[in-house]
């Protein structure tokens, strides 16, 4: 039997970044992105989390992740089969209004057999070991084009189909998402659901394979991120996300971004 060799092969473009992975490189990547990630599954079994519930994908599977939204690849299998491309397209891409209506809600599709989406990937990474130069940015937008607009053939699995969180985790994720630009903490939240700040800690763990408080940070962060991006002022930012002391705010966006607010907001507008 062949082993497989854990790999990472990763491209960047100019609005569109490719990754194809092996084994154990790369698994536990950021839970929230300010891209649109295309990721196909091509060898093992993964259980897909998500803040819609869980799904067990086999190869030859596409989901497609919005930004913003929270989701794990949780491999259930062997994991020196896990092998998966990635395709991480950029909101600032030219044809990201053409095919925002495929962004929502995060969407699984089991690729019909005669689908023509994995050679595009195929081809693809043919692309990215190669030398094109500038030319590879023009090659990587133009099969993310392809791949979308095919994609629109596909026939997605209902939502209905995964495996729904609790009522509960459903409740404080709820909860969450309409307070974000107010103070949380695990207490507010279990008060909300009046259950016990122990209870609700073990069930959302149980659910999504993530804290309450991470999850809560994180999708902060990562939606500071986007109004960052956006063009707002990180003071107002900070507002936003339901931080009353600016230096909290400012430490958590460098924890989790590796720079400070302003820098991201320069090279935002350094961009338009």
């Amino acid at each position: 039997m062949e082993l497989c060799t854990p790999s990472e092969q990763y491209k960047s473009g100019n609005t569109v970044n490719f990754k194809y992975s092996v084994g154990d490189i790369g698994i536990y990547p950021k839970m929230f992105h300010q891209h649109l990630e295309l990721f196909l599954l091509l060898k093992g079994t993964v259980e897909y989390v998500s803040e819609n519930g869980r799904y067990v994908i086999k190869p030859n599977t596409l989901v497609l992740i919005p930004p913003g939204v929270y989701h794990r690849f949780c491999v259930t299998g062997d994991l020196s089969e896990y092998t998966r491309c990635v395709l991480e397209i950029s909101p600032r891409a030219p044809f990201w209004e053409h095919f925002r209506s495929l962004t929502q809600p995060p969407t699984i599709y089991p690729l019909s057999k005669n689908s023509a989406i994995p050679d595009c990937f195929i081809r693809l990474r043919s692309y990215s070991l190669a030398d094109y130069g500038t030319d590879y940015a023009w090659l990587s937008e133009a099969l993310a084009v392809e791949i979308l607009s095919l994609l629109r053939k596909e026939s997605s699995i209902p939502l209905s189909a995964l495996t729904t969180p609790t009522h509960l985790s459903v409740s404080a994720m709820e909860y969450i998402h309409a307070h974000l630009d107010q103070p949380l903490s695990l207490q507010i939240i279990a008060d909300a659901c009046f259950v016990a700040s122990s209870t609700l800690s073990h069930v959302f763990r149980k659910n999504y394979g993530i804290s309450v408080i991470h999850y809560i940070q994180t999708k902060k962060m990562a939606l500071a991120r986007q109004y960052i991006l956006s063009g707002k002022s990180p003071g107002e930012v900070c507002l936003l996300c339901g931080y009353t002391e600016y230096s909290t705010f400012y430490r958590a966006y460098i924890k989790e971004f590796g720079t400070p607010p302003i820098s991201d907001k320069k090279q935002a507008e350094s961009t338009d």
